[in-house]
C-alpha cells in the first residue's frame, strides 16, 4: 500500500479505495473519540457532540 493512501488492500482480495471526506471523517471522530479517553478530558459536552454527530457511528 503507498504512503497516504486511502485505498485498503488485503492478499487475496480486491481492494477498495476510500473517499477522502470519508477518511477525513474517521480521523475527526477517532481524535474526539480519544481526547474523551484521556485522563481529565477538557470540554467533554463538546467532544460527545461531534461524535454524536457522525453519520455513521
Amino acid at each position: 500500500m503507498a504512503k497516504n493512501s486511502n485505498t485498503r488492500s488485503n492478499t487475496g482480495m480486491d481492494s477498495t479505495d476510500f473517499s477522502d471526506d470519508l477518511v477525513q471523517m474517521q480521523h475527526a471522530w477517532k481524535a474526539a473519540y480519544e481526547a474523551l479517553a484521556a485522563p481529565w478530558p477538557r470540554d467533554t459536552t463538546a467532544l460527545r457532540r461531534r461524535l454524536r454527530r457522525c453519520p455513521y457511528a
